[in-house]
């Protein structure tokens, strides 16, 4: 038996990360297939970048898994739990929108302690945490400020250190560092995974440190091989060029 890694949250406790199993799911909207009895493990703190087309179902996936939509057949296990169906705010989870999803009333400082006030987390310890976050994505300057007031980056960024900031088993990203330079996201890679956390699910880029998966046309999983970023120079040619030899799927 393989003993999963132990880690420390930012207040010291020790947690166990965690492996996480997707068995049979399938999902359909009327006669549309979403996503066709996909299998996928992920090994207890490990990154994987979901790569496909359009309307593969790699948003699918981390919403299923998530707990935001309901599988129509399948399972999720996570740490050995079958957590199919328990709702969105008992699992555990952080997710990171590719529409940041910011309250529109709330400073940039209470979007990012709402998920510790649901926890019922102290005001002063939820205060620390946020500027600890926001300090993370180089905001802290801006904590009270309101989402319409700072750019769509910063946004972007708010709403990953939101995701941060409930220290969660398993962080869901859908794109989330789309709209933000090479510098910084390389940067928020690096910072991006949360002490103690589980394994981490990127719809969209493969980072170099990531496992990647690709979502075939036909909604099923198979093993990939690794993606270059696109060239942004203007007039490069932006498809992804392949190269090197990807790890097997586990």
């Amino acid at each position: 038996m393989t003993s999963s890694p132990v880690t420390r949250t930012r207040d010291g406790a020790a947690r166990t990360a965690v492996e996480v199993r997707l068995e049979g799911l399938s999902r359909h909207y009327g006669p549309v297939v979403a996503l066709d009895r996909l299998d996928l493990t992920l090994q207890p703190g490990e990154l994987i970048a979901l790569l496909g087309p359009s309307g593969c179902g790699k948003t699918t996936t981390l919403r299923l898994l998530a707990g935001l939509e309901d599988a129509d057949t399948g399972r999720i296990v996570v740490g050995g739990k079958d957590i199919t169906g328990l709702s969105a705010a008992k699992r555990d989870m952080g997710m990171v929108f590719q529409a940041y999803s910011l309250f529109p009333h709330m400073t940039v400082r209470q979007n990012v302690a709402f998920g510790l006030r649901l926890r019922k987390v102290s005001s002063a310890q939820r205060d620390k945490r946020a500027i600890e976050m926001l300090d993370l994505v180089g905001l802290s300057t801006q904590a009270d400020r309101y989402p319409h007031q700072i750019s769509g980056g910063q946004q972007q960024r708010v709403a990953l250190a939101r995701a941060l900031a409930i220290e969660p088993q398993v962080l869901l990203l859908d794109e989330p560092l789309s709209a933000l330079d090479a510098k910084v996201r390389a940067q928020l890679r690096r910072d991006a995974r949360p002490r103690g956390a589980g394994p981490r699910a990127e719809a969209g880029r493969a980072p170099r440190v990531a496992r990647p998966v690709r979502l075939r046309q036909d909604h099923r999983a198979a093993a990939a091989r690794r993606i270059r970023p696109p060239d942004r120079r203007a007039g490069a040619d932006r498809r992804p060029r392949r190269h090197g030899r990807a790890g097997e799927q586990a």
